[in-house]
Protein backbone atom coordinates (compact mmCIF):
# COMPACT_ATOMS: atom_id res chain seq x y z
CA UNK A 1 0.00 0.00 0.00
CA UNK A 2 1.19 3.13 -1.13
CA UNK A 3 1.96 6.23 1.53
CA UNK A 4 2.68 9.88 1.27
CA UNK A 5 4.93 11.64 3.33
CA UNK A 6 7.35 14.86 4.29
CA UNK A 7 11.06 14.28 4.29
CA UNK A 8 13.35 16.37 6.77
CA UNK A 9 17.04 16.13 6.22
CA UNK A 10 20.78 17.18 5.25
CA UNK A 11 23.00 14.10 4.45
CA UNK A 12 23.12 12.14 1.45
CA UNK A 13 21.21 9.27 3.11
CA UNK A 14 18.21 11.73 3.32
CA UNK A 15 18.35 11.50 -0.94
CA UNK A 16 18.86 7.61 -0.98
CA UNK A 17 16.09 6.63 1.66
CA UNK A 18 13.54 9.60 -0.92
CA UNK A 19 15.16 7.46 -3.65
CA UNK A 20 13.52 4.41 -2.80
CA UNK A 21 10.68 5.68 -1.58
CA UNK A 22 9.78 7.10 -5.43
CA UNK A 23 11.06 3.91 -6.77
CA UNK A 24 8.38 1.66 -4.37
CA UNK A 25 5.57 4.27 -5.99
CA UNK A 26 5.29 6.76 -2.13
CA UNK A 27 4.59 10.23 -2.86
CA UNK A 28 6.84 12.57 -1.17
CA UNK A 29 5.18 15.64 -0.82
CA UNK A 30 8.47 17.70 -0.02
CA UNK A 31 11.56 17.89 1.16
CA UNK A 32 12.65 20.01 3.89
CA UNK A 33 16.51 20.95 3.90
CA UNK A 34 19.21 23.60 3.49
CA UNK A 35 21.24 20.77 1.94
CA UNK A 36 22.41 21.83 -1.65
CA UNK A 37 22.92 18.34 -2.87
CA UNK A 38 18.98 17.83 -1.03
CA UNK A 39 17.66 20.95 -2.99
CA UNK A 40 19.43 20.03 -6.77
CA UNK A 41 18.12 16.57 -6.27
CA UNK A 42 14.52 17.73 -5.56
CA UNK A 43 14.32 19.84 -8.55
CA UNK A 44 15.74 16.73 -10.35
CA UNK A 45 12.78 15.14 -9.27
CA UNK A 46 9.94 17.47 -9.59
CA UNK A 47 9.74 17.27 -5.77
CA UNK A 48 9.19 20.38 -3.41
CA UNK A 49 11.48 21.42 -1.72
CA UNK A 50 10.95 23.49 1.65
CA UNK A 51 13.33 25.85 3.72
CA UNK A 52 14.40 24.32 6.97
CA UNK A 53 13.97 26.93 8.73
CA UNK A 54 10.85 28.43 7.51
CA UNK A 55 7.54 27.83 9.37
CA UNK A 56 7.34 24.06 8.96
CA UNK A 57 3.92 23.07 11.73
CA UNK A 58 2.11 25.83 9.03
CA UNK A 59 3.18 24.71 5.46
CA UNK A 60 3.25 20.81 6.60
CA UNK A 61 -0.36 21.52 8.11
CA UNK A 62 -1.59 22.94 5.02
CA UNK A 63 -1.34 19.17 3.70
CA UNK A 64 -3.09 15.89 4.47
CA UNK A 65 -0.48 13.41 4.58
CA UNK A 66 0.80 10.03 6.56
CA UNK A 67 4.55 10.34 7.83
CA UNK A 68 6.92 12.33 8.22
CA UNK A 69 10.69 11.11 7.86
CA UNK A 70 13.40 12.26 9.57
CA UNK A 71 16.46 11.20 8.32
CA UNK A 72 20.20 12.60 9.04
CA UNK A 73 18.24 15.45 10.40
CA UNK A 74 19.95 17.37 13.72
CA UNK A 75 17.01 19.34 14.87
CA UNK A 76 14.88 18.19 17.14
CA UNK A 77 11.66 18.54 15.52
CA UNK A 78 8.66 20.35 17.95
CA UNK A 79 5.58 17.91 19.34
CA UNK A 80 2.90 19.54 17.39
CA UNK A 81 4.88 18.92 14.06
CA UNK A 82 5.60 15.55 15.13
CA UNK A 83 1.58 15.08 15.10
CA UNK A 84 0.50 16.13 12.28
CA UNK A 85 1.12 13.13 10.02
CA UNK A 86 -1.86 10.73 9.82
CA UNK A 87 0.08 7.38 10.43
CA UNK A 88 2.85 8.69 12.24
CA UNK A 89 6.60 10.34 12.59
CA UNK A 90 9.66 8.44 12.36
CA UNK A 91 13.19 9.39 13.33
CA UNK A 92 16.41 7.65 11.90
CA UNK A 93 18.90 7.82 13.98
CA UNK A 94 22.17 5.53 13.18
CA UNK A 95 23.31 4.45 16.68
CA UNK A 96 21.39 3.42 19.89
CA UNK A 97 19.66 6.36 21.73
CA UNK A 98 20.26 7.54 24.40
CA UNK A 99 23.89 6.56 24.50
CA UNK A 100 25.02 7.67 21.08
CA UNK A 101 22.81 10.50 20.71
CA UNK A 102 24.19 13.20 18.18
CA UNK A 103 26.19 13.03 15.22
CA UNK A 104 29.15 10.96 14.64
CA UNK A 105 27.53 7.85 16.25
CA UNK A 106 28.92 5.27 14.49
CA UNK A 107 32.65 7.02 14.97
CA UNK A 108 31.86 6.71 18.75
CA UNK A 109 30.87 3.19 18.76
CA UNK A 110 34.18 2.22 16.67
CA UNK A 111 36.04 4.36 18.65
CA UNK A 112 35.05 2.40 22.09
CA UNK A 113 35.18 -0.58 20.70
CA UNK A 114 31.59 -1.67 20.66
CA UNK A 115 30.26 -5.31 19.73
CA UNK A 116 26.90 -3.98 19.07
CA UNK A 117 25.79 -0.93 17.29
Amino acid sequence: MNFSCFIIGEETLTVRCADILLKRGHEINGLISQNQEISRWANEHNIRLIAADSDLQATLGKSSFDYLFSIANLRLLPKKLVELPRRGAINFHDGPLPRYAGIHSTSWALMNHESKH
